[in-house]
Parts: C-alpha cells; sequence; structure tokens
C-alpha cells in the first residue's frame, strides 16, 4: 500500500513540478505492470464485488484441493496430506497423489509464465561495470530467470516447426481478492486526475519523438512506450466505459461523463492509434499489431457511446472527432486489411474479435453520419459497352497490292 501512495503522489506531481514530469515514461511503465494483473471487465463488470481494501479475504482455494479436502483421506491425514508435509520439509515432490500431481501442474504453469515473459524496459536495465580499488565487477540488471541467476536475456535458437498449430489464448492471471481491492482503489484514484496528468504528458512526448523533438522525454522514449501507452489506455477507456453503463442502469437520463479520460479524447491519440496499426501491419510485428488494435477498438467505441449518450457538449466533442478521424475510403480500407492481416499461427484470438467489434462501431458512425446528410452513399453501375464505328468494323482482310507486274 507504501509504494502505491508513492506511485499516486508522483502522478499528482507531474502537471506541478519537471523534476516529477521527467519520471512520467518510468511511472506509465509501473502503472502498465500494475493494471495489468487484473482485466477491467473483472473489477468493473456487471456483477462484480471487490472486497474493501482493510478488510483481510480468506484465500480461495483451487476447485480440486478444496474437492480433495472433503475427502476422508484428507481429513484423517492420509496419504496426500504426508506427501505436501513432505515437500514441505525437503522441497522436493513427494510420492506421486493428487494434491501433488495439481501442485506439480501448477509450477509448471508458472515456469512456462515466466520463460515467455518480454525484457524489462530498458530504464530499468542494464550493463555497469564499477571500478573501486578492490578491482573492477560488473553488475547486471536484467530479466531474472526462474532459477534465480541474474543475466541478460539471451536469444534462444528456434526451430522452424513444420506443422504449426495456432497460438492459444492468453492466460489469465489468478483472481485474488485482495490483490483485486488494491488496483480497483489504484484505478479509482487514476480517474479522479492523475490519469489525465500521466496520459497527456505521455502523448506530448510519443508525438514529440515520431516528430524529433527533444523537449521534456522525447528524445528519451523507447519503441515498447508506445505499447505500454496503448495498453493503458486501452484498459483506462474499458474501464470507464464498463463504470457508465452501469450508471446508465441506475439512471438513465444522467449524460456520458468523459472527463475522467479527457486527455485519451484527443484527435493526437486517435491519429497516433492509426498510424501504428499502419506501421506495424506493414512491417508484420504481431504482437504489438494487437496491442494498439485493442486501443482502436476501445477509442471507437467510446466515440461511439459519447455520440450516442452525450449530452451538448460532448456530443459536439464527438462529432468534431468522427469529422476529422472518420475519413470513408481510408477508414474503410485500413479495417480491410486488419482483417486480412490475420495469421492464427503469429497472433491471438482476440485479435479477430477486437477487429470484428471495431468494424462493427465504424459501421454504426457511418450509418449516424449518413442520416445527418454528410455521407452519401451511391451504387456502382456498369458502364455499358460502346460500339466500334463503323468505318473502323470494315477494316478487315489483307489490304491488296496497287502495282501489277511489270
Amino acid at each position: 500500500a507504501g509504494s502505491l501512495d508513492l506511485v499516486v503522489y508522483m502522478l499528482q506531481q507531474i502537471d506541478e513540478s519537471d523534476s516529477f514530469r521527467s519520471w512520467n515514461l518510468n511511472l506509465l511503465e509501473l502503472i502498465y505492470y500494475i493494471l495489468s494483473s487484473h482485466a477491467p471487465s473483472a473489477l468493473y463488470g456487471p456483477g462484480t464485488a471487490v472486497q474493501a481494501p482493510g478488510a483481510r479475504p480468506e484465500p480461495a482455494a483451487h476447485p480440486g484441493i478444496a474437492a480433495e479436502a472433503a475427502t476422508p483421506g484428507a481429513r484423517g491425514g492420509g496419504a496426500d496430506a504426508s506427501t505436501t508435509a513432505h515437500a514441505r520439509r525437503t522441497g522436493r515432490p513427494g510420492p506421486p497423489g493428487r494434491l501433488s500431481s495439481l501442485l506439480e501442474l501448477r509450477r509448471d504453469e508458472r515456469r512456462s509464465q515466466q520463460r515467455g515473459l518480454d525484457a524489462r524496459h530498458g530504464n530499468f536495465g542494464g550493463v555497469y561495470r564499477v571500478r573501486s580499488q578492490f578491482g573492477d565487477t560488473e553488475h547486471i540488471l536484467g530479466r531474472q530467470g526462474y532459477e534465480g541467476g541474474g543475466a541478460l536475456p539471451a536469444p534462444a535458437r528456434r526451430r522452424k516447426p513444420k506443422n504449426r498449430l495456432p497460438l492459444p489464448a492468453d492466460i489469465p492471471p489468478r483472481s485474488d481478492p485482495a490483490s483485486a481491492s488494491a488496483v480497483r482503489a489504484l484505478a479509482d484514484t487514476l480517474f479522479r486526475g492523475p490519469l489525465n496528468a500521466l496520459a497527456g504528458s505521455v502523448a506530448q512526448d510519443l508525438e514529440g519523438f515520431a516528430f524529433g523533438s527533444t523537449q521534456h522525454n522525447s528524445a528519451k522514449v523507447l519503441p515498447s512506450d508506445y505499447l505500454f501507452f496503448s495498453s493503458v489506455a486501452a484498459w483506462a477507456i474499458e474501464a470507464h466505459r464498463l463504470l457508465q453503463a452501469q450508471r446508465r442502469l441506475e439512471h438513465p437520463d444522467e449524460p456520458f461523463d468523459v472527463a475522467p479520460i479527457a486527455s485519451l479524447v484527443e484527435i493526437g491519440v486517435y491519429n497516433m492509434a492509426l498510424r501504428l496499426c499502419r506501421e506495424f501491419e506493414e512491417r508484420k510485428n504481431w504482437l504489438q499489431l494487437g496491442v494498439v488494435v485493442r486501443l482502436t477498438k476501445q477509442l471507437f467505441l467510446l466515440l461511439d457511446e459519447m455520440v450516442r449518450h452525450g449530452d451538448g457538449e460532448v456530443r459536439r466533442v464527438a462529432l468534431l472527432l468522427r469529422r476529422n478521424v472518420f475519413y470513408e475510403s481510408e477508414i474503410r480500407k485500413q479495417l480491410e486489411l486488419l482483417i486480412k492481416a490475420y495469421e492464427p499461427h503469429r497472433m491471438v484470438p482476440a485479435y479477430m474479435g477486437d477487429v470484428a467489434v471495431m468494424t462493427h462501431a465504424v459501421l454504426r458512425q457511418f450509418e449516424l453520419h449518413g442520416k445527418d446528410g454528410n455521407l452519401v452513399s451511391r451504387k456502382r453501375r456498369k458502364a455499358k459497352r460502346r460500339n466500334k464505328p463503323a468505318d473502323k468494323r470494315k477494316k478487315s482482310g489483307p489490304q491488296g497490292d496497287t502495282g501489277g507486274e511489270g
């Protein structure tokens, strides 16, 4: 709790102090790691009940472990209880049993997750050599392996399989009530103002880096910062949309409130998301494309709800955004490219779901835009085949010689 309070305090000082603003990229990565532990639908979805931060929840047991605890052998301290006790004493798995197999399965799952993690951010890693009177010492700050040894990540040799299977879906993290309540409290605090300060400063640095500026932290931007910003922005927009949906159920006449995420409702954010979609699709960066497509989907869904549920000022801003963003031919071409870019061997299945939902929101906006008289749809008519002139059709057969034999 103390570390989260420190992060929130630094976020609140971004607009007030230049020294705190220089940490905005590091704070963005911290917020990304915190928010990625829980999905927005698990915290703000319908029917979700989050426990208070001060309460002590009881640990949730695995379904197989709970069923095993109800058996007579587990109550009487049978073979399964002895295997777990043996594993706790020696650190090695005991004789085969149901509980030990579940524990070993969980360990294998954690090992696979640790191996699949990406390298850490450049702001936190590197190799440093310290020279002193005791000699030179190298300090390596990089990704920590699962076995506990600190070393720089080395690319492993991959053998290209002949029969590749599609990528599986993302592994959801195990739910924890205490962690969920802490993340929910942090997200509620971010919606009160710190999120706008962080997102506004980071978007300014990302835009400055794209145009070659050196103001603030534009020269320190890394390619991974675009992905951190896209993921945090998509998470915040989805959580805010779920909050507004619950409020509309309780108060149907309440208009859509966009103030908690006002820094994300900017034309620069929309243009940056569309530009990154084009660049990643051209470079065939499949995983990066999936992250940016998720942000683009949330941006178009947010625009759709602002037009349909917003009051006068919010609706006016949404119409201005739609007028500047919705170039009919460009949007249609980009949606077509995103659909054709899907490759099941390199991209997760959720990518096609995001593209389908985004296409639905765009087509609904086209329909509303056409009802206002600003969009005219026309049908292509087949061109009639023109007949050749009569003098050109008479040119047939070889021409005879004009001269005779001498």
